[in-house]
């Protein structure tokens, strides 16, 4: 409701939020909102989920960036980009989601076919609001979105468990895109030939790797002191 009032179509919510929300509520039924009082296993139904807290929002999506507008984002920022290579789970992507609006991370550049979502209601509720927070961006090949941001003078930075690199020993400089695998697999062949480097995050033996989301916030907090750094040297 903060972040993007003009995109609310509609609110539902469950009869006990009523008193909770009647103050947020009130601007936007005096500009002709619609709003629904529902049972709450009407609200379970609609979401598919009982994780709503009585409270469902009909929104319009974000248009999401295309990759030309990622390279001119992150050129004139100097900054930092996420991409996520066949990271699918939503809880796993609203929770990098989440991590990217709290670290101030540019954009993240999701794969997904074009007439499909970028992002599915699960990913934007498991964020808690950070998805209205990060702009995303579209692209139908990871490898050729990678391949185009390079040639346009962005570094790509992926990470790999058994990379010699340690992530808080690498010069990591904007522009730059950060590139994640799934947990199970990592980077694939085709996005590994597109990187510049490789990083790995250092743990212990006891267990092989991190969660991916775990791992991401990770990432992301070294960009963020990377992006920090020149600040502190010019003082």
């Amino acid at each position: 409701m903060k972040a993007r009032p003009n995109a609310i179509m509609q609110v539902m919510h469950a009869p006990a939020m009523r008193p909770v929300l009647e103050r947020l509520l009130a601007p936007l039924e005096a500009k002709g909102v619609s709003v629904r009082v529902l049972s709450v296993d009407t609200l379970d139904r609609m979401c598919e989920s009982t994780h709503h807290e009585g409270v469902v929002l009909l929104v319009r999506p974000t248009p999401p960036l295309g990759v030309d507008a990622v390279a001119e984002t992150l050129i004139r920022s100097k900054g930092f980009a996420l991409a996520l290579d066949r990271v699918r789970n939503p809880h796993n992507v609203g929770a990098i989601l989440r991590s990217a609006a709290f670290f101030g991370i540019d954009v993240v550049l999701l794969e997904s076919p074009e007439g499909q979502r970028v992002l599915t209601p699960a990913a934007v509720r498991v964020a808690e609001g950070g998805a209205e927070h990060v702009v995303t961006a579209r692209c139908t090949s990871l490898e050729e979105a990678l391949g185009k941001l390079k040639r346009k003078g962005v570094g790509i930075v992926g990470t790999d468990r058994s990379a010699t690199q340690r992530l808080f020993d690498a010069p990591l400089r904007g522009p730059c895109v950060l590139v994640m695998g799934n947990e199970r697999e990592g980077l694939s062949d085709a996005i590994r030939a597109q990187c510049d480097s490789l990083v790995s995050i250092a743990g212990t033996d006891r267990v092989d790797s991190l969660n991916v989301s775990v791992a991401a916030g990770i990432l992301l907090a070294a960009a963020a002191h990377a992006r920090r750094a020149p600040e502190s040297r010019a003082r």
